[in-house]
């Protein structure tokens, strides 16, 4: 009921509610009338009662503005009546007896009741659909009506739950109960078929510590009950899943090392088990049997599954679908080094494992490094470890974790007398971290230009040694008297660009190579610049190329066409800021004879003669140079080719 005397500017009143008036005087007439342009129109009269109070019902009443007002004219109270808009609407046209949304739409504001009925149900069956009364939407459900009376508001989704409804088509009414406002909504429930639920694969192995990754696969069913353990491993995980994406298909991750410690202040249920993130699907509910010391014991673990969310002792003793955990030991393994060239930072993406695919990674223990601008290679530390992948999950970084820690400390050979080693200080800022649970392996990486360094600076001539411990205090550790320790060391390198010959000398080719060698990172780029010194055969030919995996870098110019003895100065601006300056000059090609024989062969740096008892090969010049080296590297740059072919794949292999 609305009281208009709250309010003398046009109280709102939605038609179908009752509006009341106040000191109307007792048992008089009170007239309520339509306000028009040019003054107002008659609609009815009520009389008040004996408190002075009168109602009207605006159900007949089309939006417009009325007032009432009292026999003698002394009071008058003013009201707007609105039509309330209702639509009601399910998500979805038709379900496989599962859930949907009955969807609320209404130009009324704040919250409001709604009756709801279908044809073929009764009260029972709305219950099981939409709730009891001590669900957050329902207000009350009437047996005899065979209606449910739910609370809503504008733009609400009203969970609804056809699962254990009868296949058919119904038709729901919802009408507003304090206002004219009403709408139908249809849907089609059809036969979902015989439940079940199976478990994919059904002999899982893992680490103990690390995560297990359990498939579930969902048939007639969008919701499963996953028990992990029971009596015989004295102890127990409980897990409701819901597949909101109906692919029919729930990848659960079970966290072993968080795993009995949902009660504890450092872990939360998110912690312990989850859903594929890449999925819209749900998991409701975890919990467990009790509380452990430690994490999960090595050993066999039964898997149970259900459809619905069943009771988990019904899921024990009746299970649709079984398979087994199985925890082994685990173990710290290995520690290698590896470098990346320095403008490669950027693309390496924490807990990214695909940005890795595209580095040039290089195991290599030489860091190369700038003294003048403190700006030196990437170094990636691959570890080899299992059973710690469930406490870097939960603890989100490695700085984070109080059971590992990786230390770089410089090595007694490489610290002064007198001195303390230094230190390189490591935290979330400096350090990029990916783990490759699936291959046991944990890649940490640093920019030596950040290297947070203790005691000191990063020098070249330093060297340090990297080790990554398994605390004897941890979880993680069987062996409580020693932590587990793997090491491996790096060294700081100047780093250098520079030709292989001073002066060059090439002939005058269209594939004239120039080489030289870097200390820094294979891959780091390398632009060799040739300029003429002549004003008469003026010419700049630039080549960009790499630093191969045994430290090398060439590349091939044209210089056909340019007269001998032309001079230039070659310059080759490297990584890390390095560069290299050289004269050069076009020299004559030399004459090379050769003679092939099946029998043997001799050479010199000028020449090639072969001897053969009956023939002679046709004499073919080449071209030579006795300062500086041979031009021309083709056989090396395959083989070098061939290097980081095979590096790539043992870190893919790791």
């Amino acid at each position: 009921m609305i009281n208009s005397t709250n309010s003398n500017n046009g109280t709102l009143v939605f038609q179908g509610q009752t509006v009341l008036g106040d000191d109307m005087g007792a048992n008089e007439p009170v007239t309520l009338r339509r306000v028009l342009d040019d003054g107002s129109q008659f609609v009815r009269q009520n009389t008040a009662d004996g408190d002075g109070q009168v109602t009207f019902d605006t159900e007949g009443l089309s939006a417009d503005d009325y007032y009432m007002v009292s026999e003698d004219g002394s009071q008058r109270w003013d009201f707007e009546v609105a039509v309330q808009s209702l639509d009601a609407s399910f998500d979805d046209d038709s379900v496989k007896q599962s859930e949907t949304t009955l969807d609320i739409e209404s130009n009324r504001g704040g919250t409001f009741h709604v009756n709801v009925s279908a044809s073929g149900l009764d009260s029972d069956e709305l219950t099981d659909i939409f709730g009891t009364s001590s669900d957050a939407d329902v207000v009350t459900v009437s047996e005899d009506d065979d209606n449910i009376t739910l609370e809503t508001n504008d733009g609400e989704s009203i969970d609804a739950d056809f699962s254990d409804i009868d296949a058919d088509e119904y038709n729901f009414s919802v009408d507003v109960i304090d206002t004219a406002a009403y709408d139908e909504a249809s849907i089609s429930v059809t036969d979902a078929g015989e439940t079940s639920v199976s478990v994919s694969p059904q002999t899982i192995s893992q680490n103990q510590g690390d995560v297990a990754e359990i498939t579930l696969d969902l048939t007639a069913s969008d919701k499963a009950t996953l028990v992990i353990g029971g009596d015989e491993a004295n102890f127990q995980s409980n897990i409701t899943v819901t597949d909101d994406d109906d692919d029919g298909t729930v990848t659960v991750y079970y966290n072993t090392y968080a795993a009995g410690h949902l009660s504890s202040a450092e872990f939360n249920q998110s912690d312990i088990a989850w859903v594929d993130s890449d999925s819209d699907d749900e998991l409701n509910n975890y919990n467990e049997s009790k509380t452990l010391d430690n994490i999960l014991d090595t050993g066999d673990y039964d898997i149970a599954a259900s459809a619905g969310h069943e009771d988990p002792s019904t899921v024990l003793d009746e299970p649709d679908g079984v398979g087994t955990l199985f925890l082994t030991e685990r173990s710290t393994n290995s520690h290698a080094v590896w470098t990346v060239p320095s403008d490669q930072w950027s693309d390496i993406s924490s807990d990214d494992l695909d940005s890795l695919d595209d580095l040039n990674l290089t195991q290599d223990s030489t860091i190369a490094y700038d003294d003048d601008t403190s700006n030196g290679d990437v170094v990636v530390h691959q570890i080899g470890v299992t059973g710690i992948f469930g406490s870097y999950e939960a603890a989100g970084s490695i700085a984070d974790m109080n059971n590992v820690t990786i230390t770089l400390e410089q090595t007694d050979e490489s610290t002064g007398p007198n001195a303390d080693p230094k230190t390189i200080n490591i935290s979330n800022s400096n350090a990029k971290v990916i783990a490759d649970a699936d291959n046991d392996t944990l890649y940490v990486a640093f920019d030596s230009d950040n290297f947070d360094v203790e005691s000191g600076s990063l020098e070249v001539d330093d060297a340090y040694n990297a080790t990554f411990s398994v605390h004897e205090d941890s979880w993680l550790n069987s062996d409580e008297d020693d932590p587990q320790n793997v090491s491996a060391e790096f060294s700081i390198d100047e780093a250098e660009t520079t030709f292989d010959a001073d002066p060059i000398e090439v002939t005058a080719t269209e594939n004239a190579m120039i080489s030289g060698t870097s200390t820094a990172a294979p891959g780091s780029d390398v632009t060799i610049r040739v300029r003429s010194d002549s004003s008469e055969n003026p010419f700049i030919k630039t080549v960009d190329t790499t630093v191969t995996s045994n430290g090398t870098f060439s590349g091939t110019f044209d210089f056909s066409g340019i007269s001998v003895d032309t001079e230039f100065t070659a310059n080759a601006r490297g990584p890390l800021s390095t560069t290299d300056e050289v004269d050069g000059s076009v020299v004559e090609a030399q004459m090379t004879s050769t003679t092939t024989s099946t029998t043997s062969t001799t050479s010199t740096t000028t020449s090639t003669t072969s001897t053969t008892t009956s023939t002679t090969s046709t004499t073919t010049s080449t071209t030579s140079t006795t300062s500086g080296g041979t031009p021309g590297f083709g056989a090396g740059v395959a083989l070098v080719a061939l290097a980081g072919a095979a590096l790539l794949a043992l870190r893919r292999d790791n």
